[in-house]
């Protein structure tokens, strides 16, 4: 069992968790549908060597850039998001997702053209059997794009917010968006958060803060053998991307980031772990919305390595609760 060792009080969280009720955090990339399908398995199928999942429970929750946004309402922040779906029953229910969720949808577009990216999950006895993919990874171009850019303008205009990219590499960073997204939050003097895809670091050249996870931020600097310690991937990414910090996640290691002159350290907190689906997302949302309230750099991986401790206890994409968080806390420093 981790001992709680950093100074981060039950108390202090609160402050924090307080402080960033209300706060505006502005969230745009690949939006996903995220489907589960929850049964059991009692035969193998006649036809084929294979197991027949009885479905006994269905439900979707948002995903991706739409994870990140969910995450940032949950934990009591105000979300304006900005992203693609499709024209069909998969972008209808992920739309009616978010709205429950009290995120503004309103930068949100429709294109007619692609299906909304959809991942459907076969779980039976807690195991995923399966996990069935819809999607077009085309980049946005056209009077999609030029909407989008509409879009990015219009919430960034004249009003500085923290800025959260979410890259998973479905088409909605083509360069001329992430051109255009670095010039704006430029502009207006916001902090921009960037979750990339190892193959588009580089179009974020100069953002402030860069969260790749540790196999992605050494595919970005040429280490597929594992030969470089990961100090020396991250101040190599962080001098090519040019960015303020790199924030390289670790999963059950914890996070390490890097600056020109500073390296800080945050072991992982999970005590138990059923499903790290969407973790990345819950680190993103609570940066975005610590660094918006004002805190410094530690205390901001603090708070998201504790968020991160609550949704890995979960089944599926999920969010926390700022009472999930207090109470986590407590569990650590009743074990240390």
């Amino acid at each position: 069992m981790p001992i709680f060792q950093r100074n981060m009080k039950k108390e202090r969280l609160k402050e924090i968790l307080d402080n960033i009720w209300g706060k505006k955090v502005l969230v745009l990339g690949d939006l996903i549908l995220d489907e589960y399908n929850i049964g059991r398995v009692t035969r193998i199928s006649p036809e084929a060597p294979v197991p027949i999942v009885e479905i006994k429970h269905r439900f979707f929750t948002p995903g991706g850039a739409a994870n990140t946004a969910a995450n940032i309402t949950a934990l009591g922040g105000c979300c304006q998001l900005i992203g693609v779906v499709g024209d069909d029953e998969q972008g209808r229910c992920l739309l009616e997702e978010l709205r429950s969720r009290g995120i503004n949808t309103e930068g949100i577009v429709v294109d007619p053209t692609r299906p909304t990216t959809c991942k459907t999950r076969i779980i039976a006895h807690t195991q995923q059997v399966v996990r069935i993919d819809r999607e077009s990874r085309k980049p946005i171009e056209g009077e999609i794009l030029k909407k989008v850019k509409v879009n990015i303008e219009k919430f960034l205009d004249n009003e500085t917010l923290t800025i959260v990219a979410s890259d998973y590499n479905k088409g909605f960073f083509p360069q001329e968006v992430a051109e255009f997204l670095l010039k704006k939050s430029r502009e207006n003097h916001s902090l921009l958060i960037v979750d990339p895809k190892p193959q588009n670091i580089m179009l974020f050249k100069g953002c402030y803060l860069l969260c790749p996870n540790e196999k992605e931020a050494r595919y970005a600097v040429g280490d597929a053998t594992d030969s470089l310690s990961l100090d020396e991937v991250g101040f190599r990414l962080l001098s090519k991307v040019e960015a303020n910090y790199v924030l390289i996640t670790q999963g059950e290691k914890g996070m390490t980031l890097y600056g020109k002159k500073e390296k800080i350290y945050i072991p992982a907190l999970a005590t138990e772990v059923h499903d790290v689906t969407g973790a990345g997302d819950t680190v993103m949302a609570s940066l975005a919305l610590s660094l918006s309230s004002g805190v410094s750099l530690r205390e901001a991986m603090e708070v998201a390595s504790i968020a991160a401790a609550v949704v890995v206890r979960k089944l599926g994409t999920a969010q926390p609760s700022p009472k999930e968080m207090l109470q986590i806390v407590e569990e650590l420093l009743q074990d240390g």
